[in-house]
């Protein structure tokens, strides 16, 4: 391995490590990708969501701004989500599938496209694009290289998007806990005010989000406030009590 390559496989780890949102720094991804070859050619970026592509594109130079807004069309970006496979095209003079973005990319003065996926397992995360300024593309020699790049940064980015999916389930968690949380405390609430089981306290409580159209640990929480004086919310819960449930035998 190079000492190019080297370092920039170390830089994109340490951007992980050192940022959770590797995700949204697409422009850096691409530097570093630029750094690592020979030549530091023009790099793009984009990240996929789902099956839309919804990265901008990234470039070592500000040479192309405006492809960010094109990834989604029909072309070599769509065509490598699609099929998992890389897309070469060497003369952009001379390619009859997308016309519109291949005049796009020779009004740049570009004349060579080269794209790899970016895979975890079965799906697609992104791609990695080399623009060429002459015909012919990635040479031959050079293309192990950059599909070691790309295998490299499809592991990093899918860890990012596992973190932040972990990430975005453990604030749902702790949301979740925090409204049963403040219900249980309005319940209680409620079974001391109304000498009702809390059957009849959650039945209290629901009416009143349904008479109000507000979620029910938002009710809850106004009671709470109202209780505890941490706000001056006033919750008027003068909804009849229903009928405590009776145990035992009936005489």
């Amino acid at each position: 391995m190079t000492d190019e390559l080297a370092t920039g496989v170390a830089q994109l780890t340490g951007l992980l490590l050192a940022d959770d949102t590797i995700l949204a720094r697409p422009q850096d991804i691409a530097d570093i990708v630029a750094a690592m070859l020979p030549d530091s050619p023009l790099i793009g970026v984009t990240l996929v969501s789902d099956t839309t592509v919804s990265g901008s594109c990234a470039a070592a130079t500000a040479l192309l701004p405006e492809e960010s807004r094109h990834v989604d069309d029909p072309g070599p970006y769509q065509t490598a989500v699609r099929t998992a496979r890389p897309v070469s095209v060497p003369d952009l003079a001379d390619e009859p599938r997308w016309p519109g973005y291949a005049a796009r990319l020779l009004a740049h003065g570009l004349r060579s496209h080269d794209v790899w996926p970016l895979s975890s397992d079965d799906d697609v995360i992104g791609t990695l694009s080399i623009y060429g300024r002459e015909r012919g593309g990635v040479d031959p020699a050079a293309r192990d290289t950059v599909t070691l790049i790309a295998g490299h940064l499809s592991v990093l980015l899918q860890l990012a998007i596992d973190a932040n999916r972990q990430s975005a389930l453990t604030d749902q968690l702790r949301a979740a806990l925090g409204s049963r949380s403040v219900i249980d405390q309005a319940l209680g609430i409620l079974m001391g005010q109304h000498n009702c089981d809390r059957d009849s306290a959650f039945g209290i409580l629901r009416t009143v989000s349904n008479r109000r159209n507000v979620k029910l640990a938002a009710v809850a929480a106004d009671l709470v406030r109202s209780i505890d004086g941490a706000a001056s919310v006033t919750a008027h819960f003068d909804e009849p009590v229903p009928a405590r449930r009776q145990s035992g035998r009936v005489r």
